[in-house]
């Protein structure tokens, strides 16, 4: 340890000194124990377990300027969403689970069972810079479980293979496209596991027979379901959102498919299916789809 000087200002030198450790030592430790910024992912399962409740704060993840409002029951903006807010009972604490969550760049999708109105959603929210200034969104009341005793929700949740991504996506776009858009029914081996498919949709039970008899017995009985537009396909790893417009029995329709998928095939489905309302119902101008490019 070197001696202190012996001048006039050794003292203040020192104190100088000792001040400077004590701030660098105080910043060092307020670093360490600050709070990491939240993902995007966090940011909107935040948002989504506030909706309702008395607490507001994660509402600062929504950007004030920029917000676009998909949902047609909510009139555009931040301040349409607050409105909206204002005029909902609230409750201590969510009413909303969610089941499943994943990323694909500024999107993130979200599988929830909402239980003050017995329904299941799909959200997708687009962020910029950390905030939200995007939101889509379908509902449906949910169901009693399917023939093979499966909910619109229950079953797998963790997510695997992401360096699979992108191949993930590519395939279910292409079954979009062949099967649903095409009607190309009879290659649904390409794309869908004959040995292992599960499914949630509340109609079908489990495996490929199944959903094509399926298929062939609502045409008999004169249903129809078409697929016109593909307007999003959003993944990360083994899930994949597809979203597309089309009509189900004459019925302007939005259908939220999600796909999980092991080994190059589908191997599990969960969907909603909402009415798209008329134009004198919407709360406003920005439709159901209108998704960026880099949505799909």
């Amino acid at each position: 340890m070197f001696p202190l000087s012996k001048s006039p200002h050794s003292k203040n030198i020192t104190l100088t000194s000792l001040l400077m450790g004590s701030a660098l030592f105080l910043s060092a430790c307020s670093t360490n124990h600050s709070h990491p910024e939240l993902s995007n992912q966090q940011k909107a399962v935040a948002v989504l377990d506030s909706l309702g409740t008395t607490d507001l704060s994660p509402l600062s993840y929504i950007s004030d300027e920029k917000y676009i409002q998909h949902n047609q029951s909510v009139a555009t903006g931040k301040s349409g969403l607050l409105d909206f807010l204002d005029k909902m009972p609230t409750v201590e604490q969510k009413e909303s689970s969610i089941v499943r969550a994943f990323s694909d760049g500024d999107y993130v999708v979200t599988h929830s069972y909402v239980k003050s109105f017995n329904g299941v959603v799909f959200d997708i929210f687009r962020f910029e810079e950390g905030l939200i200034v995007e939101h889509w969104d379908a509902i449906q009341p949910s169901a009693k479980p399917n023939a093979s005793g499966r909910t619109m929700y229950d079953g797998t949740t963790k997510i695997t293979d992401l360096a699979l991504t992108e191949n993930n996506k590519k395939l279910v776009k292409e079954m979009v496209e062949t099967l649903f858009l095409k009607g190309e029914f009879n290659k649904a081996n390409q794309f869908i596991s004959e040995k292992t498919y599960l499914q949630h949709n509340p109609w079908f039970g489990d495996g490929l027979n199944t959903l094509l008899e399926g298929f062939k017995a609502m045409i008999a009985q004169g249903q129809t379901i078409r697929y016109e537009t593909l307007h999003a396909v959003l993944g990360e790893g083994n899930f994949v959102l597809a979203v597309s417009e089309g009509e189900f029995n004459g019925t302007h329709m939005a259908f939220y498919d999600l796909f999980r998928v092991e080994n190059g095939k589908v191997v599990e489905h969960w969907d909603v299916l909402q009415a798209v309302p008329p134009k004198e119902a919407r709360k406003n101008d920005n439709g159901m789809f209108n998704f960026p490019s880099t949505a799909l």
